[in-house]
């Protein structure tokens, strides 16, 4: 068989780089780029406008060896699980399948994994299946495997109720880098834990897993439950509101997850990791230059942090975040007002309030971020760069706010201004605590998210729960932007602030009772004996 050379390889750069999207960088070797083939006739037109029988089909699937057709193979082995095969036919197209994993290059997809993993179940050969899912692993150790491509076999042991060989499964699935995504895992432990449900031990696994992946159920998971006739548990479906100050089903309260002091330093550490990180080939910065600001960050925030009376809150805003708030139309502004209102409101109840702004801010001239039209991409694309020019108004805001020394001007060259509260955020906590320390923005951190979990093995669970105890988010109601707003104070403006949950939003429980959320709802179930 003849064996292709290494590919002309094409993938998303996510090295960090500040305030840019993420670059498609092509990789050369010294062969010509190979092109992808296209197959004809296609095999999903072969089976879904010519109506042409599996066994025709496949007459044509298999000549296609050298390469392989992986979309042709996505396409047909989906259709197997559709149709009842012949003993004669089964073999076949197993044997091909086989061949396609040991000699093509880049071997099956997750697609054709997960079906030919179901196939193989359904025809008695769950033996076959182990087998070729753990051959893909080593044939292919840097292609990523999907969940999906092991459900099946997951799905099987669990209707099977081979309890503790799905649980070793899942255990060997978690420890083996598969994409677990929770949308598509989730279900899958909901009907194990549906399953085990009475058994304690196990059900207890299982819902911790699910509470790993900060799983929430969906309308299905709960029909499902509240369907069950399981003595084991008494379900009942609850309101929000009146989990509070304890569920009025059971009367157990909900908690809020704590992060432990190492996992503050853990995430403390990979922020501070992403500041010092080169931001451009073309920028100056030393590590030794970009130090001495995060020193500098650093010491602004102990004086800041110094200031906090007992009972009262550090509060760190987000003077980008807060300052575009409805101001993406055309004419939106940079508004100044919007940051020092919030800083008064704030400050009047006596807690201690530290503005991080990008320190182009505080020039006479500044960039403008701009709502995206037709008009303002082209211009972008012609290199056209937006700017404003500071009024006196917005001087007179800075001029105070240095003054009373509670805003800071954060470099773009040593790190993006978001880098900035985050890391000013867990360095707080990291010495603090969370119980006096808040970050108040709408940013959900996408990118940031991906690059702590992705390159800084951050796990997202961590993440999860600092935003939950930390993050308040902000309403701006402005009836001088907005007119079909409600009306405002007397400035036109209202603040409304989203103080984080008082319990987490995850499942959680004891050997007693549990509470699972309710995705798009603001209701649990709760489970108790």
């Amino acid at each position: 068989m003849r064996r292709f050379g290494q590919r002309t390889i094409w993938k998303a750069h996510h090295a960090y780089i500040a305030g840019r999207t993420p670059q498609i960088v092509r990789l050369f070797n010294d062969e010509a780029p190979k092109k992808e083939i296209t197959f004809n006739p296609p095999i999903h037109r072969l089976i879904y406008r010519e109506a042409a029988s599996l066994e025709k089909t496949f007459d044509v699937l298999e000549s296609r060896v050298a390469p392989f057709d992986s979309k042709g193979c996505d396409t047909f082995y989906h259709k197997c699980l559709e149709e009842s095969l012949d003993t004669a036919l089964f073999h076949r197209v197993i044997k091909y399948f086989d061949r396609f994993l040991h000699e093509d290059e880049t071997g099956p997809s997750n697609g054709t994994m997960s079906s030919v993993v179901a196939l193989l179940i359904k025809h008695g050969h769950v033996e076959l299946a182990e087998q070729y899912l753990e051959k893909r692993r080593e044939n292919f150790p840097t292609s990523t495997m999907h969940f999906r491509a092991y459900a099946p076999l997951l799905e099987h042991y669990i209707n099977t109720c081979d309890f503790n060989r799905a649980w070793a499964f899942w255990t060997t699935i978690k420890q083996s880098g598969v994409y677990l995504d929770k949308e598509t895992v989730g279900p899958v432990l909901v009907s194990f834990a549906l399953a085990t449900s009475k058994d304690g031990k196990m059900f207890k696994y299982v819902l911790q897993s699910l509470a790993e992946l900060r799983y929430q159920l969906s309308i299905a998971d709960r029909d499902s439950w509240l369907k069950q006739n399981n003595s084991a548990w008494t379900v009942s479906q609850v309101k929000e509101h009146d989990m509070l100050p304890a569920c009025s089903s059971c009367g157990h309260a909900l908690e809020k997850l704590p992060i432990q002091s190492d996992e503050y330093n853990q995430l403390c550490q990979a922020i501070k990791l992403m500041c010092m990180a080169k931001p451009s080939s073309l920028a100056k910065w030393t590590p030794e230059a970009k130090t001495v600001i995060l020193n500098q960050f650093e010491a602004w925030l102990d004086r800041q942090h110094a200031k906090v009376r007992p009972g009262k809150l550090h509060y760190i805003i987000d003077g980008p975040n807060v300052a575009y708030m409805n101001q993406n139309y055309e004419g939106g502004a940079f508004r100044f007002d919007y940051i020092d209102k919030v800083v008064q409101n704030l400050e009047s109840q006596g807690h201690v309030v530290s503005v991080t702004l990008p320190a182009i801010y505080f020039d006479e001239v500044s960039i403008l971020s701009v709502k995206a039209t037709t008009a303002t991409r082209r211009l972008r694309k012609e290199g056209v760069v937006f700017k404003r020019t500071r009024t006196e108004a917005d001087k007179k805001f800075l001029d105070k706010w240095q003054g009373q020394d509670i805003a800071f001007k954060c470099h773009r060259e040593v790190a993006s201004d978001d880098l900035f509260w985050m890391y000013g955020c867990s360095y707080l906590v990291s010495l603090h605590g969370s119980a006096n320390v808040r970050v108040v923005t709408n940013d959900i951190l996408r990118d940031h998210i991906f690059v702590l979990t992705d390159e800084m093995n951050i796990q997202r669970d961590l993440i999860d729960r600092w935003k939950d105890l930390t993050v308040v988010g902000l309403h701006i109601l402005d009836k001088n932007t907005k007119a079909n707003e409600r009306s405002g104070g007397n400035d036109g403006i209202t603040l409304e602030f989203l103080d984080p949950p008082r319990y987490s939003r995850v499942i959680q429980g004891d050997q007693d009772g549990h509470h699972l959320p309710i995705a798009g709802l603001s209701e649990w179930l709760c489970l108790h004996r």
